[in-house]
């Protein structure tokens, strides 16, 4: 599954409102983030500063305290997602 982001180019903020229901919902709250760049001249020969060719892994934990009034969102910006998991199962 791949899913990608047709507003990648576009400056998305989030709303506080948004910031305010989730961190309502959600409790200790932490991130293990892995990144994969290649060796070598990143911005000639893989054009890491148009964000084209790195390969990255996300990991959230978090605690849900109450089910929200609408849903939640992680705010992420890149091109694609290539695969989604909700405590250890597949997303769709």
């Amino acid at each position: 599954m791949i899913i990608s982001d047709a507003d990648y180019e576009s400056n998305v903020y989030v709303h506080k409102s948004d910031a305010e229901m989730r961190a309502d919902c959600v409790s200790n709250v932490s991130y293990d983030v892995t990144l994969c760049l290649p060796k070598g001249n990143l911005h000639s020969t893989y054009k890491f500063h148009l964000g084209e060719n790195y390969l990255g892994k996300f990991v959230a934990h978090l605690s849900l305290k109450k089910a929200p009034a609408k849903q939640l969102f992680f705010d992420f910006r890149g091109v694609s997602i290539g695969n989604f998991k909700v405590n250890g199962t597949a997303v769709n």
